[in-house]
């Protein structure tokens, strides 16, 4: 069996086993369940698709999340509408209503009274919302689901007037961040540029982050879409091909950091300070090795890029970096022990060198 299918199945197979623990653990406790996407107060999550349907998480491979269709009815009429109640519900009887919900930062298990109030007090989130311009991607990662996903759009791309459609309603609800970004990588589509600037038009003052794999970050015109956004995370998960392609299965190291020391030149060329460009680095067990992060920290260093952000993951779970757990080198980079992430700012980059 491939391995990006046994990834996948082993993430089915876990998230159901979570999804059982949270539901006995909130019985015993005598609690429910809430969700801040669908009560208004998320910092993540609530994604418009690249076929502007809209879903309640940025995990929604086999479309169980998918609420409304924005094409046809607002963000509004979709939370308002019997799929978000019905989701509403079933979180308050203490039970998870799709699988994402197990691995969910906005689920909260909270009192049956608090419940009830988040089911009839709900907004339009205004933090954030995730726009997926494109399902499109080149890196075919192992713990992507890339069939089951792009079988459930039923269009690659949003067009221009989507994206209109997506910046008048970001400004209807003063929506303060915009990620763009989730499934796909923003730089596959042709008119990235275009699209961002329509949004930063309609909301000069909105923070736009996105992410990407930088294998198509190469040209002039989508340079001067990065230079629209305020974070742009590039992810190259180790410091050769290689290594890269433990996980990223159609990267290449030589080209993604490439371009990614090509923003940055292209960027200080402007004297500009923003985008702040990241260099995101998934650890495993096959990158994590002190000597490998010492390198990434010398080419980042180096390219002059921002920060260097390491995450650790525990999928695929044959590649848990354990060094993360046990390697004095990680403590000693000050890991706060509680988070998933571990930020390197660089001096260099500081210096303006």
């Amino acid at each position: 069996m491939d391995l990006q299918k046994i990834a996948w199945y082993s993430k089915i197979i876990f998230r159901n086993f979570l999804k059982f623990y949270l539901e006995c653990k909130a019985k015993l406790a005598g609690k429910v369940f809430t969700c801040r996407v669908l009560n208004g107060t998320a910092n993540y999550n609530l994604a418009i698709n690249s076929d502007m349907t809209i879903s309640c998480n940025c995990q929604d491979f086999d479309g169980a999340g998918r609420l409304g269709d924005f094409s046809k009815n607002s963000l509004e009429e979709i939370l308002a509408d019997a799929k978000a109640q019905k989701f509403r519900i079933t979180l308050a009887e203490g039970r998870l209503p799709i699988l994402a919900c197990a691995r969910c930062l906005e689920l909260d298990m909270v009192t049956q009274n608090q419940a009830e109030l988040n089911m009839n007090g709900w907004h339009v989130p205004d933090k954030h919302i995730l726009v997926e311009n494109t399902i499109l991607c080149g890196c075919s990662c192992l713990s992507c689901a890339r069939p089951e996903v792009m079988a459930q759009r039923k269009k690659m791309s949003l067009t221009l007037d989507d994206i209109s459609r997506i910046a008048s309603e970001i400004k209807k609800h003063d929506i303060k961040t915009v990620s763009y970004y989730n499934l796909g990588d923003p730089f596959m589509a042709p008119n990235v540029f275009h699209e961002l600037s329509i949004i930063r038009k309609s909301n000069p003052h909105i923070n736009i982050l996105t992410s990407t794999n930088g294998l198509y970050l190469n040209t002039e015109e989508k340079f001067e879409a990065a230079l629209l956004l305020d974070r742009i995370g590039v992810s190259i998960d180790g410091i050769n091909t290689p290594m890269v392609r433990k996980y990223q299965r159609n990267g290449n190291f030589e080209r993604s950091f490439g371009n990614l020391c090509n923003l940055v030149k292209y960027r200080n060329s402007k004297n500009l300070k923003k985008p702040k460009i990241v260099w995101n680095y998934i650890l495993f067990n096959w990158n994590d090795r002190p000597e490998y992060i010492k390198s990434a920290i010398k080419l980042a260093t180096e390219c002059g890029i921002d920060e260097l952000l390491l995450c650790h993951t525990k999928t695929p779970f044959w590649g848990t970096s354990w060094r993360w757990y046990t390697s004095s080198f990680y403590r000693n980079l000050n890991k706060n022990l509680d988070s998933q992430f571990l930020t390197i700012p660089l001096t260099a980059c500081e210096q303006g060198n």
